[in-house]
């Protein structure tokens, strides 16, 4: 089903734009510029039809995996408290005590970053602007590293 564009973000009732190329004159949709998602779904007759709706679904579980992940990144780092003066080694120890209590497993890029990006928070305020563009910096490189 060529033209098939989606609007309203991944709401339920996003509406879908179709495409009015004679091909698809047999579909009771045909002459509609629009449509909610739901209608698509139900009336749509167009033989790709199918394989766009798996399409869209599979973008969906997509955002939705990527939704929990930033939900659960965001319980485990409120769950870490880092002083003033923190070190790495006491960083690291509260970072994977949150992973355990949370019954999860970081790759050990994504530990290391996370511990910069901390570290960086931590000591004098005028320098924390410095040192956090530096973790940055060392997250994207060690990124492309591996």
């Amino acid at each position: 089903m060529e033209g098939i564009l989606s609007g309203g973000g991944l709401s339920k009732d996003r509406t879908i734009w179709l495409c009015a190329c004679p091909s698809h004159a047999a579909c009771p949709l045909y002459g509609r510029e629009e449509t909610p998602e739901s209608t698509w779904r139900s009336t749509c007759t167009c033989p790709a039809a199918p394989a766009e709706w798996a399409r869209f679904d599979q973008v969906n579980a997509k955002v939705e995996q990527a939704r929990a992940r930033r939900a659960a990144r965001k319980e485990v780092l409120s769950d870490v408290t880092i002083g003033p003066g923190a070190t790495r080694d006491s960083i690291r120890a509260e970072l994977l005590d949150s992973l355990a209590r949370h019954d999860l497993a970081w790759s050990p890029n994504e530990i290391e970053m996370t511990i910069d990006t901390l570290g960086s928070t931590t000591g004098n305020r005028w320098l924390v602007a410095p040192k956090a563009a530096i973790a940055l910096g060392r997250a994207f490189r060690r990124r492309r590293i591996t």
